[in-house]
């Protein structure tokens, strides 16, 4: 219902055609006030009969119908609105904090992190094979000892740590390289 003060603005629309023929154009902007709902509920639709007019009047057939579906234009319309305020705040937010430093701050110890992570992950990496050189030469040192006692069971002294009297004679850089392989 439309009080009566704004009834006046709900009429019928008379066009004149600008062009003649059998399909003219008719381009016509219809405009008018009138206090719709907010509710999704509650908001209308816009039904809207053409009838042409044809010999002054005396003879108007109905040659087409439609529906504008208002409320569902404002719904789409104020929830596009809210969107792009949503995304212009955020616009907005990220540029002060571009301005004042916190984003390039961020960003700086972020980059710093990973590289410090990629570092500590390579020096992890060489300790454990540190690690694994040192348990191997400790084995082979025992497995010298074990053949030193074995020689001198034999008759013959070698002394542990001696490179030329190693297991493999004086072959020690492919001992070393073998343990390495270990």
């Amino acid at each position: 219902m439309v009080p009566p003060a704004l009834g006046t603005n709900l009429n019928n629309i008379k066009t004149e055609p600008k062009m003649a023929g059998s399909d003219p154009t008719l381009n016509t902007l219809i405009e008018f006030n009138a206090p719709l709902p907010v509710e999704e509920l509650f908001c209308p639709r816009l039904s809207c009969v053409v009838f042409d007019n044809i010999a002054f009047g005396l003879s108007q057939p109905q040659i087409g119908t439609f529906v504008i579906p208002i409320g569902d234009l404002m719904h789409s319309l104020a929830k596009e609105r809210q969107e792009e305020s949503e995304a212009l705040d955020h616009v907005v937010s990220e540029v002060r904090r571009l301005v004042r430093g916190e984003l390039l701050a961020a960003s700086f110890r972020k980059r710093v992190k990973v590289k410090m992570d990629e570092e500590n992950a390579v020096m992890q990496k060489e300790l454990e094979e540190q690690r694994v050189k040192e348990a191997l030469k400790r084995q082979l040192s025992k497995k010298m000892k074990v053949a030193v006692a074995i020689n001198e069971d034999d008759g013959a002294v070698l002394e542990a740590g001696d490179p030329s009297q190693s297991l493999l004679g004086a072959d020690a850089d492919d001992e070393t390289k073998m343990s390495e392989r270990l």
